[in-house]
């Protein structure tokens, strides 16, 4: 801030601070918030140790704090510990570790298995009457699944 030779400042304080402190504030407790009401995400948090944590909060959140990385590695370091003591506090049988050896996390589908997921997923229910049913689909099932949904289809050499 600078100030004028009677004190005053002659840029008037924009707020920024008190806004990046309220983000801060925010993505803190929505983090927290998500990370404890899902084990499978909070033994992630907890598995890779306190040095791996750190520097993947440093990466989320070290914009926020400049050039200050203490201020950001103290904040990361103290998240850990309300991370840790409410694992121990939920789970006191199994470690984080020993949690993620147990589950069983499916692989990614390929596009091809995504695709083929999403086209057999559509169902749709026609609300036609018989004569248009006859004229326009292919079959007269009022209910139709997966890839089942297109319209008639013409043959080239006929007309309809």
């Amino acid at each position: 801030m600078i100030l004028d030779a009677t004190g005053r400042p002659l840029l008037p304080s924009t707020g920024l601070r008190a806004d990046v402190a309220a983000d801060v504030k925010a993505n803190m407790h929505q983090y927290l918030t998500d990370t404890v009401h899902d084990q499978l995400d909070h033994a992630e948090a907890l598995a890779g140790g306190e040095f791996l944590f750190r520097d993947v909060f440093l990466k989320c959140l070290g914009p926020y704090f400049g050039n200050h990385r203490g201020q950001c590695d103290h904040l990361a370091n103290v998240t850990f510990d309300i991370l840790k003591r409410i694992w121990r506090d939920r789970y006191p049988d199994i470690s984080p570790q020993r949690f993620l050896d147990t589950v069983h996390v499916p692989a990614p589908l390929s596009d091809k298995e995504f695709q083929e997921e999403v086209d057999n997923a559509w169902e749709l229910e026609i609300a036609g009457s018989d004569d248009a049913m006859r004229r326009h689909y292919d079959g007269s099932a009022r209910t139709r699944k997966g890839k089942d949904l297109g319209g008639k289809q013409v043959r080239p050499g006929t007309a309809e």
